[in-house]
């Protein structure tokens, strides 16, 4: 089936395989949501609204742009796929960044040292 996400908003990072995750139309009605951005399962909700992009459609011409949480992408029309337990939407043509995201890097006191195991979640 052939779809379209308009106003596509990133809740991930660019992933090495070139996937990202985003919401639909900003993310308006989403549920869930963290304070940084992202999205948020929970037991009783496993965000259903989110949606994988990739660019496998076995077409090197296709490229999915780097991002971070929060940046606002161009439509995206493409076909749907189930992959690895999850829908995905596999790009026709490359959606661009149209807002790149404001989000800063936490900054952290911890100093690292090789006698400690830090772990974050």
């Amino acid at each position: 089936m052939r779809v379209q996400i308009n106003n596509p908003l990133a809740v991930s990072t660019t992933s090495s395989l070139e996937e990202v995750w985003v919401l639909a139309d900003n993310g308006v009605n989403a549920t869930s949501r963290t304070v940084r951005g992202g999205s948020l399962q929970t037991s009783t909700d496993f965000n259903p609204e989110r949606i994988q992009i990739d660019d496998d459609l076995s077409t090197a011409s296709i490229t999915i742009p780097t991002v971070d949480v929060g940046a606002e992408l161009s439509t995206i029309v493409g076909v749907v796929d189930y992959f690895f337990g999850n829908y995905e939407v596999l790009a026709t043509s490359s959606p661009t960044v149209v807002t790149a995201s404001t989000l800063t890097k936490e900054v952290t006191s911890i100093i690292p040292a090789n006698d400690k195991l830090t772990v974050s979640t």
